[in-house]
């Protein structure tokens, strides 16, 4: 489905939604900036709209991010990519070598070490 921006109205097909915006709301399709996110299909008539869609893929995905790297801070969706990383760019490896982890109670990231 095309979602119009402008409106709560939804199109199956881009050709659609975009005559729906140049009859509908005077929105010339020609200059039209798309967002270029896997699986978003988001398109907007300003630049400004589009920068403020992709600010909430950013916190969206800043969120999801929760495993952080003790050694360089790197953040990790999953705990086994962080597991990943620190074997291969720090020689440590976190199952044989755990370490308690703690949970910030704010943002809900979890770190190795408790003073982060």
């Amino acid at each position: 489905m095309f979602k119009c921006n402008s409106c709560d109205k939804s199109y199956l097909s881009q050709k659609s939604l975009n005559k729906h915006n140049k009859q509908t709301h005077k929105i010339s399709t020609e200059l039209c900036y798309e967002c270029q996110y896997e699986n978003c299909q988001a398109s907007f008539p300003a630049k400004l709209k589009l920068l403020q869609h992709l600010a909430q893929h950013k916190l969206q995905l800043k969120k999801a991010m929760k495993y952080a790297c003790k050694v360089c801070a790197a953040k990790f969706i999953h705990k086994k990519s962080l597991y990943r990383h620190e074997k291969h760019k720090h020689g440590r490896n976190p199952k044989k070598d755990p370490d308690v982890s703690h949970k910030c109670r704010y943002c809900g990231i979890i770190f190795q070490d408790k003073t982060n």
